[in-house]
């Protein structure tokens, strides 16, 4: 039985900026409601208030999960290959969860990877089974493809094209 493996490092810059992406985009699409209260609707005090306590309960938290969250799931997340099942363990503040995802179930791997992923050298290893897809977030690009391998090894899939 192999040991647990972690996420890659950088993993956690990773999560900080994709929550950065987030957080504007969210500001943005809540900025809407103050803008139509100071342009048209002057009297609808109550839709500026609650919009600018939204965006400041976002920020809030956002802050506090890029500064104590990131961490704290990165130190909850991670995997093990065995004979014949990957364990796939992660976790928040509130809440840890695993799958055990047995390799004869196993249909096919599959390796994603997004631009900001591509900056920071990581990558998404997704198995896929008949009624799941679990993801493997913030691996680096040769775990992922090594991991990729081995899965397909143990599963006995095959060494075919379409894993290339």
């Amino acid at each position: 039985m192999e040991k647990e493996q972690r996420l890659h490092p950088n993993v956690i810059p990773y999560w900080r900026l994709r929550r950065l992406i987030w957080l504007f985009k969210s500001t943005t699409l809540w900025s809407v409601p103050i803008a139509i209260h100071l342009i048209w609707m002057e009297d609808w005090k109550w839709l500026m208030y609650i919009a600018s306590i939204y965006i400041m309960y976002r920020w809030l938290t956002s802050i506090l999960y890029m500064t104590y969250g990131v961490r704290y799931r990165y130190e909850r997340s991670s995997y093990r290959l065995t004979n014949d099942e990957i364990i796939i363990r992660w976790g928040g503040w509130w809440s840890s969860s695993s799958c055990v995802i047995p390799l004869n179930r196993v249909q096919h791997v599959d390796i994603e990877q997004d631009v900001i992923q591509r900056k920071f050298g990581l990558s998404n290893l997704d198995i896929v089974t008949a009624g799941d897809v679990n993801s493997l977030i913030g691996l680096r690009e040769s775990d992922t493809e090594l991991l990729q391998r081995k899965i397909i090894e143990l599963a006995k899939l095959g060494d075919t094209n379409a894993y290339h």
